[in-house]
């Protein structure tokens, strides 16, 4: 069995484990995409009231976070667009019209964008 690390930890060993974070998290960042676009894909198939909703909002928002806090600024800044839209949309309508759908699709899009 390992032993524990000392802590606090020193500033070059922070920096390491950060890095490693943010390595994995960068590597895994394409599933967390392409499950939103699963999520959307299904939004769009389902009733307004289905919890699905709420699963693709609750997405954006976790991936935002993620990303922010590991300094991925471009993909957290595409989750924050999508999950205020999502919001929104959710809070006024019920159902979305051809434009709503339309204006959603393109920040799914841009999110993807995001990992070039």
């Amino acid at each position: 069995m390992g032993t524990a690390p000392e802590y606090p930890l020193d500033a070059e060993e922070l920096k390491r484990r950060l890095g490693k974070m943010r390595e994995s998290f960068r590597s895994r960042a394409p599933e967390k995409v392409a499950a939103i676009q699963l999520l959307w894909e299904r939004v769009k198939a389902a009733g307004p009231q289905d919890e699905v909703r709420e699963e693709l909002v609750h997405a954006a928002h976790t991936l935002c976070g993620n990303a922010g806090t590991l300094g991925c600024e471009d993909l957290a800044m595409a989750a924050r667009q999508l999950q205020s839209a999502l919001r929104t949309l959710f809070t006024l309508r019920s159902s979305l019209s051809d434009g709503d759908q339309a204006a959603i699709g393109r920040l799914v899009e841009a999110l993807g964008k995001s990992l070039d």
